[in-house]
């Protein structure tokens, strides 16, 4: 204290106060500074924050108290010995070393302040709520990764050690949470689940899970890191910091296709991948209700039915598919007891819903088809609008989450939804059906895809591979386009596509919720061989892979129809063989559903084409006649079998076929398959009209039974 003091009152020598007290002083403090920056052992950011601000605070004492000292010995020194040379030299490197000082403290005052904000004033991030769930068994965290976040989650875990997993329903925060919250979870072996959603920093405590599940409204968010303080920036390696995060993910297995777009969007947007691609990649085992991790206490019992049938579009159901009603009651009853929340309810029935809206859609009249579409395209617009998330959430609800659609649209929106669905029903059962004019649907898409322009792209390459929200708006923008080129036509052609369209989607070759499975299942999905049976009696009997048929096995359709071979993603794809209930046969190749390749067609009377098909037509090969007899056949481009003599054949080539069978053709096979799935669909729709007519004759109702209906051909 004693030195301290003769310094500051300059009665040190000149040499020892400039090259001891000044210097050397500050080389040490230089050396401090920079191992502060560089080694610290402090990782907390609120304590390094603290620390660096009390050192700084502590240096302007310890600059204040050199140069003070400096300049009286320097002015000590000219008394004594009466030379001012070397004293005044000392002093003004005094005053440069001030000034300099002070323009260095004017140019870092942004960084002080921010650290003092960081280390001394309150946490900016989103508030945080820890919930003890499940009998005490799990952890709910809700909210922002704020700092103290996993120091009470730490003390939770102490003091309950029978927690088995926390649920992540988490909007990001502070990066050094997150790897705490990791450790954690690490440590005591946690499963970890995210219900709402997991976004950012957050990410990095799910995966740690050993387990990981996602609920059925949940995503996750993944983005580069950003600061949020960025005067602070030069300090912080950002790529280093994210390079040694992504270690968490590579210990637990996660695929390199995967994290090479961990960290592609920037930092103020986010990636939300698919239920598929967190599948496959390793990063979810599984999708589960919140409804089994989180049940609702009931207060009070209500009775379901009367409840529902107080719904205009559930007494239509109950009306014209009494069996699909019952299935509805039945569900929403069992879920209501178990607690199920008012999302999963609103879902289960949706779910229903849905499918049999889409089941009867092609069969709807113009009206309701263009009414339906525009309330797709006025739903679609206002959920961009909010977020291009909520989009693709609506339109693929089984990869990005269930959406509540309540929370973004009044009453009268849903009203609105339900009044369009009773008219899809009521119109299967009341009014006539329309034919599906193929040429003028293929004529459409041609003219609709150059009116989409570069729009198109983002349709053709499917919602799979968007990675930010400019590609989630755009594709979602493309799809409002395309629905408004289409209505920009006039109705009948209007009507005509969306039923082409809405007929296709009801008829693909993929497992949908209108049926049952037996068999095996890896990581929630079909996957192994297995039994699916559909709705409207359809068997398929083979290999699963990913929810889609895919592999050897044998679809049976309930019209009398068998197809053995090979499927791919859903598809007859390979080699197989379709047998028509009529007697027709094709045996050989086979491409998307459509014969392709090498093949045999042979007709009920005996009659056969052997050679070569594309899109469904034959392209060139022999027809053998029954009396033996052949000829060279090919498909001209009206899509009609034309017949050549051997001379002919070799002047007019069936290559030419080529020049007017473009990709992009329409494949009339699919168009047969579709209408007679939509054949079988009437055929029980006919006869449910019979039932509801005849009670109507006991009830003394008048209801017309001489109403036309008119059958899809091939």
């Amino acid at each position: 204290m004693n030195y301290i003091l003769k310094h500051w009152r300059g009665e040190l020598s000149l040499a020892v106060s400039f090259w001891v007290n000044v210097f050397l002083v500050n080389i040490a403090l230089l050396f401090l500074n920079n191992w502060l920056v560089q080694s610290s052992p402090i990782t907390h950011p609120v304590i390094s924050a603290r620390v660096t601000i009390i050192i700084v605070i502590i240096q302007l004492f310890i600059f204040a108290w050199q140069i003070v000292g400096l300049w009286r010995a320097c002015d000590r020194h000219v008394a004594v010995n009466g030379r001012a040379f070397w004293a005044r030299t000392a002093q003004t490197i005094v005053v440069l070393g001030l000034i300099a000082s002070l323009g260095s403290i004017s140019s870092s005052w942004k960084i002080y302040k921010t650290l003092y904000q960081l280390g001394f004033q309150k946490d900016t991030t989103s508030a945080y709520t820890l919930t003890l769930r499940n009998n005490d068994s799990l952890i709910h965290l809700e909210g922002g990764l704020r700092f103290g976040v996993s120091k009470d989650v730490a003390t939770l875990l102490k003091d309950h050690p029978d927690i088995k997993g926390i649920i992540l329903d988490c909007v990001g925060g502070r990066i050094y949470e997150g790897r705490e919250l990791s450790k954690l979870i690490l440590i005591y072996g946690l499963d970890t689940y995210s219900l709402k959603g997991c976004y950012s920093a957050s990410t990095m405590a799910f995966v740690s899970g050993t387990n990981r599940f996602l609920g059925t409204g949940a995503s996750l968010g993944f983005h580069q890191y950003h600061l949020y303080y960025e005067d602070i920036d030069k300090f912080v390696n950002l790529k280093k910091e994210q390079e040694k995060d992504l270690r968490i993910f590579k210990r637990k297995g996660i695929k390199k296709e995967f994290l090479e777009k961990l960290y592609a969007a920037s930092g103020e947007d986010l990636w939300f991948p698919s239920r598929d691609e967190l599948l496959s990649a390793g990063v979810i085992h599984g999708v589960v209700n919140p409804s089994d991790l989180t049940p609702l206490e009931r207060m009070e019992d209500i009775n379901v039915r009367e409840e529902f049938l107080d719904i205009p579009v559930y007494r239509t159901i109950q009306k014209y598919e009494p069996e699909v009603f019952e299935q509805i009651i039945t569900d929403i009853n069992e879920q209501y007891k178990n607690g199920s929340t008012l999302i999963k309810l609103q879902e289960t029935g949706a779910n229903h819903i849905m499918v049999l809206a889409n089941r009867l859609l092609p069969m709807s009249s113009n009206e309701t088809l263009i009414g339906f579409a525009q309330i797709m395209i006025d739903t679609l617009k206002k959920l961009v609008e909010k977020d291009p998330l909520l989009c693709l959430k609506w339109l693929y609800p089984e990869q990005y989450g269930t959406l509540d659609i309540l929370k973004y649209f009044p009453q009268e929106v849903e009203e609105l939804f339900n009044d369009v669905v009773s008219n899809i029903i009521t119109d299967a059962y009341e009014k006539e059906i329309p034919l599906v004019d193929l040429e003028a649907v293929e004529l459409q898409i041609q003219k609709i895809a150059l009116q989409l322009g570069d729009d198109a792209l983002y349709i053709a390459i499917g919602h799979e591979k968007l990675q930010n929200s400019d590609q989630y708006k755009r594709y979602c923008d493309a799809q409002i386009s395309f629905f408004e080129l289409i209505l920009a036509e006039d109705k009948r052609m209007a009507a005509n596509m969306l039923r082409y369209m809405f007929a296709q989607a009801a008829t693909d070759g993929s497992a949908s919720d209108d049926g049952s499975y037996d068999g095996d299942i890896v990581g929630g999905k079909m996957h192994g061989n297995g039994t699916y049976t559909w709705a409207n009696g359809d068997i398929y009997i083979g290999e699963f892979k990913n929810d889609n048929l895919n592999g050897q096995g044998t679809y049976i359709l309930s019209n009398g129809d068998k197809y053995v071979g090979g499927f791919e993603n859903g598809m007859k794809t390979g080699q197989g063989t379709y047998v028509w209930a009529d007697g027709e046969t094709y045996i050989g190749e086979w491409k998307d559903n459509v014969k392709s390749g090498y093949g045999t067609n042979t007709w009920p009377d005996g009659s056969k084409y052997v050679g070569e098909f594309k899109d469904n037509n034959a392209i060139g090969g022999w027809h053998y006649l029954t009396d033996g007899s052949r000829k060279w056949a090919y498909t001209d481009a009206q899509g009609n079998l034309k017949f050549q003599t051997e001379a002919d054949r070799k002047i007019n080539d069936v290559a030419h076929n080529d020049e007017f069978k473009q990709e992009g053709q329409l494949s009339k096979e699919q168009l047969k398959l579709m209408q007679e799935s939509t054949n079988k669909e009437i055929a029980r729709i006919k006869a449910r009209k019979q039932e509801i007519i005849d009670e109507g004759a006991k009830n003394g109702d008048i209801i017309s039974a001489t109403r036309y209906w008119k059958v899809l051909t091939s």
